[in-house]
């Protein structure tokens, strides 16, 4: 031990060195005065298993929205590109409505549907990170939220 000492040359290694040596000399307990409370570890896992609850949870939410978004907002742009190209007589050449003929609604189906896998995914290795401490956990995780989000779309 001396000589890990001299080798760092650290000054607080020089001051707990003799107590150290005493401690063990007198072949005492070193284990600190107050042990680790062994419930400690429980509490940790519920506040990850809190975090797992709120990732869940505004993976849900942000479904819901692109899901209000798939079944709102594509429908009224095709009902707007349809009236648009009905009324022949009146051309919009520019504005908010200029260019609404050409808006192609399965992109947008299809933009939500990778924006909310990619959601999934990311919202997954977190999960597993949080939850279980590693990311090949968070693939359990990002593959229940890819499902979810493909029966969510797949109903839709």
């Amino acid at each position: 031990m001396d000589r890990v000492v001299e080798d760092i040359d650290v000054m607080e290694l020089w001051r707990c060195t003799p107590e150290l040596r005493e401690q063990v000399w007198c072949h005492r307990d070193i284990a600190p005065e107050h042990p680790v409370d062994p419930t400690q570890g429980l509490v940790i896992q519920r506040q990850m298993l809190t975090y797992l609850i709120v990732i869940y949870l505004s993976f849900l939410v942000f479904l819901g929205i692109i899901g209000a978004l798939k079944l709102s907002f594509i429908p009224a742009i095709d009902q707007a590109a349809a009236q648009t190209a009905a009324e022949a007589e009146v051309q919009v050449t520019g504005g908010v409505l200029g260019g609404l003929g050409s808006v192609d609604t399965g992109a947008y189906q299809v933009l939500f549907f990778h924006v909310a896998a990619v959601q999934g995914l990311c919202s997954g290795l977190v999960a597993g990170l949080l939850g279980e401490g590693s990311l090949a956990d968070g693939l359990k995780h990002a593959t229940v939220l890819l499902v979810l989000s493909y029966l969510v779309f797949g109903v839709l």
